[in-house]
Parts: C-alpha cells; structure tokens; sequence
C-alpha cells in the first residue's frame, strides 16, 4: 500500500543558535510534549483563540518521542505545544502573528490516529503535516481533514525574545485549541476574539480597560483592580475566576470506553501468568480491546501496559510485571465495576531452568543441505527435570509441500500439514504447516527434507524456561550456516516485537531470525517494537550447533 504525506513547508535558511539535539533545559525533568493531552485532560483549556507569552530561556521544558520528526524545526527549543481539534472546514490556513514580529517559527503533526489522544506520541513520528521555519511570520495548513480530527501544534520562540503570540481561527474553517494550564499567564496587549484564559496561580493583564489598568487574579478566588484602574463608558467589570477546569468538551479516548470482557483462562483473549525465576517476578499477559487492570499482593487495582496490536483484530495485547513477594492469586478485570477473573495457574516461581547442557543423540552429519527458510514456532513445557518432554506443536511456514521431518536422527515422518488451523485457545486462524506432538530430549536435532531425504535441513534445538508455564524459549540453531532462529513463549505469535536489535520480521510475532551467530549463552531483552515496554530483560540463549 502507498502511503502519500502532504505536507507544507514554509522555509528561510536561518542559522541554528545551536543544533538540534533534543532539548536541553534549566530543569531536571521534561514533561513528554504528546503526553500533555492525553494524561492531563483534567488540565486542558479550550478555547477559539488564544494570546500567550512566548517562552523564553527554555523556562518551559518538554522532551519528545523516539523517533520524533521535527521537519524543517532545525532549531527547537522555547516550545509551547498545543491541541486543535477540527470542528468544520476542507482546508485550513493558520496565520500565527506575534506583537512584536519576533521570529518564531511552528509545525502541525497528525492527524492523531484514530482520534485518540492516546496515539498522539505515534504522530510525533510521523514528518509534520505542515510546517514554517520563515523570519517573520508562521503560515500553516491542513488540508482534507475530517470533522473531529486532532492535531498537535508546536510554536518555537526562535528570537528568544518577549513577545506576545497570537493564536486565531484559521482560514476556511473552525478548530478548538486546547493547551495545558499554565502556573501564571501575564499578557500587555489588549486580548484579541473570544477566549479563556485560565491559570493555575496567578492571571495578569495588562492595558486592557486604560491606562495602567492591571487585573491580576489569584487561585480562582479573588480579583484585584491596582491603582489606576478606569475606563472611558465606565463598564462595570464582571470576573468570574476559577481554578483550572477541564474545558476540553469532555473527552473520553475510544480505547477508553470500557467493553467489559472475559479474561477466564483459555478463551479468546488468553491470560498467560508465569513466575519468573530469574527475575524472582511476575509476569502476566492478556489481550483486550480497552486497557485492564490488574490486582495482585495487595489488592490495588493498577493498570496494564501496552506491549503490541494484536495482528488482524481490533484488541491488544497488555501486561503486567510485579515482584514476586508470596503464593497468591492475580486478578484481572477491564474495570471498575466489570466482572472480576481469577488467573488459576500458579504464582510460585519453579526451581527448574533448563540452561544446561543436556546429551544429544550422536548422529551422522548431513552431506546435502536444503533450507526450508522457515522461522518456527513450538509448544512445549519445560516446567520440572525429566528425561524426555512433550512437543505438543510445532508451526513452521505454509506451503512446504512433501515436507518430511525426522527427530534425533530417526526415521523420516510424514504427517506435517499446510493448512489454515483453528486455535481454540486464542479463537483466530493460522496459516501455517504443522507438525504433529513427539516426545524428545531437551536439546535434539531436528531435520526437515521435501525430496524424500536426498537433501535436508539441520537445526540443533536448545530449549530453556525462566521458571514458570508458557516461560519457555527454544533456540533452533542452523547446522549449514551458524544462523539461528529463536523462538520464546513469551511473546505471542500474532504481536510483532523485539527481542534484542532484532523485530520478529518473520510471519510469527514470538520467532526471531537472529542471523548468524557465535556458539555461547547470551541474554537479550525482550520488548515492544519500539522497547516502550520490556515483557522480560533477560531472555536465555543457548548458541550451538554440534
């Protein structure tokens, strides 16, 4: 699919007083931009138009998001951000003035996706959809959009100047600005159009009712007329000052209109807790649409983080990490006042691993190799020692077709089917070729041929648990060419994720093809795509290959 970003840039080559290497700031700690107004909805002001104080000497901080796109913005600090909602309008031409016609320079990101504010990082990503670096004057544009549409706005105070910033209704249309509640706003010039000025501590304006006239307005509660106060038809001054209230009109994100959902184990959306060993924690995963909750030592209910989409499906897959402290029951729910479920598999961490090294049946070395070019997934518990486990399932690649495999250097088996198979667990379709249950050794050799043993591929499969059911992790490491694939229960099959510097880019979200590999033991994270969120630090890899 080809995807077309109409974008507007209006530029000037300017020189940067310093390059662009984030934001470097007199306070310890930023806010992150795109958090401002998905977090803080109970601090956003609306209003049509709006004159503010540029920020100067960085004295407002906000960092951005990885891969954050600043389009023409070489220079980008002295930030104010800002919310426009589209109410009406085809295309929308923004004229940003400034009192004293300092240069400042703004770019328009979006718009959000899905509208909901709880994409807005995601946006930041994406080059801005219009953007003017220019001296004098900011000109911006949004074209096609949607009614409802949200877009975030950044204006940079490049002077590094007192200025006053003028924010209007755009040409051919109608928005709503939303910004965050200040501590204190203090404008000079009279107030332009309908606005609502709000702050958290003090609001002082000043010529606006004549000559010195100042009013200053306290915490919501009082209103002060300093000396000087008069005007000219002696209107009566009404003020009506209140503390910073949400008056963004309401809104509610739609992944957080709560669907009650059923997080009984083994249905559709498919709980998966185990305690891990190495970590001495817990770690539980569930796919749902809105965010769910969670409860376990004592009884808080604390929300779940977002670790992917799932593929083809309008849900989620979320999780949870809490130390491991004693035996006891995790629950979960989609919210307050939704039903409750109870995990019922146990919380208590097992002692047995599997890192070791286990005897491998010797057999003879293959002289001619195919490659099938499959990543691979596999189901097995590894859960206590024993001499010999069960594989319940094995997935590789559809269309292999005569595909053959044999275990520990046996006989050749038929029965792998390419086919669309029904998951019961999950209630979703894979495509794939599936190879029946057999029983093996920990470690074995696996070998795959589609012209009757004349070629085949051989991988050495090393298999470990970090200590809990569904905590397993199988190596399968490439005789031909030292390369690996690694496979981990811990992920999902349908969520894409990462698991060191390497995306699962295969058709299975919990497979990774590593490349190739040196023989040793190594431990990588595995995380979210773009490691917002890390499901487990340490995940074990045996590498060897003979």
């Amino acid at each position: 699919m080809l995807h077309i970003f109409v974008q507007n840039t209006y530029a000037q080559k300017k020189t940067p007083l310093h390059p662009f290497i984030g934001i470097s700031s007199i306070y310890d700690s930023c806010q992150l931009a795109c958090n401002l107004f998905s977090i803080n909805r109970a601090e956003l002001i609306a209003t049509d138009n709006l004159d503010f104080q540029a920020v100067i000497n960085e004295e407002e901080c906000y960092s951005v998001p990885s891969g954050f796109q600043p389009g023409c913005l070489l220079e980008f600090r002295n930030q104010k951000w800002f919310l426009i909602r589209v109410v009406s309008g085809d295309t929308l031409n923004f004229h940003i003035t400034n009192s004293n016609n300092y240069d400042i320079d703004a770019a328009i990101w979006g718009p959000i996706e899905a509208k909901d504010l709880n994409n807005s990082c995601a946006a930041l990503t994406i080059f801005p959809h219009s953007c003017d670096y220019s001296f004098d004057h900011v000109n911006l544009n949004i074209f096609n959009p949607q009614q409802d549409d949200f877009y975030l706005l950044a204006v940079t105070n490049f002077s590094n100047a007192e200025t006053e910033i003028n924010l209007k209704q755009p040409e051919g249309g109608k928005v709503v600005f939303s910004y965050f509640c200040p501590d204190n706003i203090s404008l000079n010039t009279p107030l332009f159009g309908n606005q609502k000025q709000n702050a958290t501590n003090e609001l002082k304006m000043s010529s606006i009712l004549g000559d010195s006239v100042q009013i200053k307005a306290f915490g919501g509660h009082t209103v002060e007329l300093l000396p000087g106060f008069s005007t000219e038809d002696k209107v009566v001054f009404e003020a009506r000052i209140q503390t910073c209230l949400n008056t963004s009109e309401n809104y509610t994100a739609p992944s957080e209109n709560i669907i009650c959902e059923d997080f009984s184990n083994h249905n559709l959306n498919t709980p998966h807790l185990y305690a891990n060993k190495n970590a001495n924690e817990l770690v539980g995963t569930v796919f749902a649409r809105t965010q769910p909750e969670y409860s376990a030592y004592d009884n808080v209910w604390k929300k779940m983080e977002k670790v992917g989409e799932d593929t083809g499906a309008d849900r989620y897959w979320w999780a949870y990490r809490e130390p491991y402290i004693f035996y006891s029951t995790v629950k979960l729910r989609s919210g307050a006042g939704c039903p409750t479920f109870t995990d019922t598999r146990t919380t208590y961490p097992y002692n047995y691993q599997g890192t070791e090294d286990t005897p491998i049946a010797s057999i003879p070395p293959i002289t001619s190799y195919a490659n099938i070019q499959s990543p691979f997934y596999i189901s097995s518990d590894l859960n206590i020692q024993k001499t010999r486990y069960d594989t319940y399932s094995m997935y590789l690649r559809s269309g292999l077709p005569n595909l053959q495999y044999r275990i520990e250097g046996g006989y050749w088996r038929n029965g792998a089917e390419d086919l669309t198979y029904y998951e019961p667990y999950n209630q979703r379709e894979v495509h794939v070729t599936k190879i029946p249950s057999f029983t093996s050794t920990k470690d074995f050799y696996i070998d795959f041929t589609q012209d009757g043993g004349l070629t085949a591929d051989r991988y050495l499969v090393t298999r470990n648990t970090c200590g809990g059911h569904f905590g397993n992790t199988t190596v399968f490491n490439r005789v031909a060419d030292s390369t690996v694939y690694v496979h981990t229960y811990q992920a999902d099959i349908n969520v894409k994720m990462k698991l060191g510097d390497q995306p699962s880019n295969t058709i299975f979200g919990s497979c990774f093809f590593m490349g190739k590999m040196v023989p040793g033991v190594y431990e990588k994270p595995l995380s979210s795509l773009k490691n917002e969120y890390i499901l487990d630090d340490k995940i074990y890899l045996r590498i060897k290959f003979q």
